[in-house]
């Protein structure tokens, strides 16, 4: 499997290189009026085409044409509502750009394009609304950037897409409410970043996704909470990068995902309800472990989670679907003791308990919140800790924690009932460490 996504990264590597080395090569037209706009006529052109001005507000004269052998850029035209004109165009040889139109609300006559030979990025249009054009791209030879559509909240056009041969971003498109269209999606060439997408609340159009050729890092999605939709990715070890999850409405370590998704395949069988119970009941004592930082007691449930499958394969349990989840179980494990081999340098004070390298504080979870939250913290040492929340005029509102506490990881609540609304900050001072977080309380 490593051996075929290599040869792919290497045939998409090499076409890449002889496309952007063609494209170096030939005429650019810059198009900045409307009237110059209007008197291109042509089915095809052979060189880069730049549609770069303020009083541009259509491109109806680019009606018959099919090809761009170089990049393409629409952007800057805060005039340009739609780019109908376009509804023939089938292939572009580069880049396509659309940035900076402020008033564009969609890209619907895009659904003749089929072909991208570098990368897609649609950025900072404003307007926009959804991306229901591009539905026949099956692939894109570059990288795939979604960014600072504030008001877009589907991507359905790219429901047939299918392999990225750069990274998939997808970043502060704060209306986006899911991203189901991808559900096609198999490979991406580089990295995968969900970055500040406000509405978002599930990954579930992910589910097919089989291989990630960089990191994973999905951060500051303030409704997400669902990750099933990477279990398929993780459960067949196909991120080849490093995994990062924080700032989203739930935070799940990769182990995390694993195990729910383990539950929602139990949940979902046919197997005897007893059985099913205790089968969830091992995992569920699986995460809570997981949740105290106790990695030991987390492997130790799983491998009697596996132990009790074993005993029931072949009789509750029909042996493949017993043979998947010890498999699963088997990889989770496998993730949970990497991550403490990687920590094998801390100090630890059981078999049980890390002890972390450095201080931290984490963001506030729920947040925002009504009327309380938890906050989370790290502490390399025994020492002397106080954890005050503030208003937005420096005066010391609450004090949650005040005197000695031990090395370790720790979490205090803070109930925020006789508070008004409105933006507070907790800061921890411990020894040399000091942190100030921003937090929101909505009543």
């Amino acid at each position: 499997m490593k051996l075929i996504k290599l040869s792919f990264l290497i045939l998409f590597g090499f076409l890449i290189a002889i496309v952007t080395l063609a494209i170096s090569n030939i005429p650019t037209i810059t198009i900045s009026r409307q009237s110059q706009l209007d008197s291109l006529t042509a089915l095809r052109i052979d060189g880069n085409l730049i549609i770069n001005g303020p009083d541009i507000s259509h491109l109806d004269s680019l009606y018959g044409l099919t090809s761009i052998n170089g990049f393409f850029e629409i952007r800057n035209n805060p005039s340009l509502t739609s780019i109908n004109g376009l509804s023939h165009l089938d292939s572009v040889a580069g880049n396509f750009v659309i940035q900076n139109n402020s008033n564009l609300a969609n890209i619907n006559d895009l659904s003749g394009l089929t072909f991208i030979g570098g990368g897609l990025r649609i950025d900072s249009n404003y307007a926009l609304l959804s991306l229901d054009g591009p539905s026949q791209i099956d692939s894109v030879r570059g990288g795939l950037t979604i960014v600072n559509n504030p008001a877009l909240e589907n991507i359905n056009g790219f429901s047939n897409l299918t392999n990225i041969g750069g990274g998939l971003t997808i970043d502060s498109n704060y209306a986006l409410l899911n991203i189901d269209a991808l559900s096609h999606l198999t490979f991406i060439g580089g990295g995968l970043t969900i970055d500040s997408n406000a509405s978002l609340e599930n990954l579930n159009g992910l589910s097919n996704l089989i291989s990630v050729e960089g990191n994973l890092t999905i951060q500051n999605n303030t409704s997400l909470s669902d990750y099933n939709g990477l279990f398929t990715l993780l459960n067949g070890n196909g991120l080849s990068g490093a995994y990062n999850s924080s700032g989203n409405a739930v935070n799940l370590t990769e182990a995390d995902i694993l195990i729910e998704g383990l539950i929602s395949l139990i949940n979902n069988s046919g197997i005897p309800n007893g059985t099913k119970n205790s089968l969830v009941s091992l995992l569920k004592n699986s995460e809570k472990s997981l949740e105290k930082f106790n990695n030991g007691a987390a492997i130790n449930q799983l491998e009697a989670f596996i132990n009790e499958i074993e005993a029931q394969s072949g009789k509750k349990i029909d042996e493949t679907t017993a043979n998947e989840w010890i498999a699963t179980a088997q990889r989770t494990i496998t993730v949970i003791s990497t991550s403490l081999a990687k920590n094998n340098s801390q100090e630890t004070l059981n078999s049980n308990r890390i002890i972390p390298q450095n201080y931290s504080l984490d963001q506030n979870y729920p947040n925002p919140f009504n009327p309380s939250t938890s906050i989370k913290y790290a502490l390399p040492r025994n020492e002397k800790v106080t954890i005050d929340i503030y208003d937005l005029l420096g005066r010391k509102v609450a004090e949650l924690v005040n005197g000695e506490v031990e090395a370790g990881y720790h979490e205090v609540k803070f109930n925020a009932d006789n508070l008004a609304s409105g933006i507070y900050f907790y800061r921890l001072n411990s020894g040399s460490f000091t942190q100030v977080n921003k937090m929101l309380l909505i009543k």
